[in-house]
């Protein structure tokens, strides 16, 4: 599956097949053909319990403590207050889009709207809130990770508002 385990595979057989004779009757293609089967199946073996030995001494990461979840608040927070800083026509699409998880159609079913003007304010909010951000937070490059960071950390009661940013 790997090209260097086949690498490794490949010359493992050739040190075995030199350490060993072929067969008599001169079938040296079958001969060849175990010796990796067998390698192979060694170096998959081995691999599984090299795994299960890691998995079973590993400590549980302590990276996010308070301060990662500190951060993550104040990262939730400064997208909350983005969006409410909107034109209400634009803050009630993300809310109902992204706070609330409805699909478009179910935000212009709600809004009295045709989908697609959701879908144009919808991009528009988040252009908008992207712009604020670019300025007041160093680029998206700056932002764009911490916000990240709110989708991948642990589940908090607004975190689908969080996705509008790097949507």
């Amino acid at each position: 599956r790997d090209e260097a385990d086949a690498e490794d595979a490949v010359q493992d057989t050739y040190l075995a097949a030199m350490q060993s004779a072929p067969p008599r009757e001169g079938k040296v293609r079958p001969w060849l053909g175990g010796i990796v089967r067998n390698i192979a199946r060694n170096r998959r073996r081995s691999e599984l319990r090299r795994a299960s030995r890691e998995a079973r001494v590993a400590r549980p990461d302590r990276v996010s403590g308070a301060a990662a979840s500190s951060e993550r608040l104040a990262w939730q927070q400064r997208v909350v207050e983005a969006v409410l800083a909107l034109d209400p026509k634009y803050r009630d699409v993300l809310v109902l889009r992204y706070y609330e998880e409805l699909p478009p159609r179910e935000v212009a079913t709600r809004l009295d709207l045709p989908v697609n003007t959701v879908r144009t304010r919808t991009r528009r909010a988040i252009e908008r809130i992207r712009g604020v951000f670019d300025a007041k937070y160093g680029g998206r490059r700056a932002w764009s990770a911490a916000i990240a960071g709110l989708l991948l950390g642990p589940a908090v009661p607004s975190a689908g508002i969080s996705k509008l940013a790097v949507a």
